[in-house]
């Protein structure tokens, strides 16, 4: 009769042990994110269908067909997705058309002296619509470096928001 190498453990009754979670589990909570738009699935591109060989329990060769798709996500529901992210979270300087229209014509003057615009030549109307459209911008960044993953054919391209203090709160104003 053989000995095992390692003696046996001894566990007390009543004590808790962590488990790891199943599979199954973190399936059935992918779903729920998918569900509830946390996390987009995307447009299926690229649809493949292939034959798949298995052997049997009774030793017979079945053939299975199993279809795959690549998913691909459009920029324009990542920027929605993050804009949406961001104003829950109040990181956003987002105020309304009533508010430029409330600023007085030095204080457009100055502002926009700050961001390095040359105020020569133009009327406050023209000056109030370019603070505007520069306190609503956004810009993003896109990273790839030309590689796959996992050796296959599937690319990463990841995309972040860059700071702008004109458009989000700076940390100062956002502890107030």
């Amino acid at each position: 009769q053989r000995k095992p190498r390692r003696a046996r453990k001894v566990l007390l009754a009543g004590v808790p042990f962590p488990m790891e979670r199943s599979v199954k589990y973190h399936k059935q909570k992918i779903e729920e994110y998918i569900k509830d738009g946390k996390i987009l699935q995307g447009e299926k591109v690229v649809e493949t269908t292939y034959i798949k060989h298995t052997i049997s329990k009774e030793s017979t060769i079945e053939e299975q067909c199993c279809s795959f798709s690549a998913q691909k996500i459009k920029l324009i529901d990542i920027r929605k997705k993050l804009m949406q992210k961001h104003e829950e979270l109040g990181l956003v300087r987002n105020q309304p058309d009533c508010y430029y229209d409330s600023l007085s014509h030095n204080d457009i003057e100055t502002k926009l002296h700050q961001l390095g615009v040359n105020t020569n030549n133009l009327s406050e109307a023209e000056m109030r619509m370019q603070l505007k459209n520069l306190s609503r911008q956004r810009h993003l960044k896109v990273w790839h470096d030309h590689s796959t993953i996992g050796g296959h054919s599937h690319l990463l391209v990841t995309v972040a928001c860059l700071y702008d203090p004109l458009f989000y709160f700076t940390p100062s104003e956002g502890l107030a």
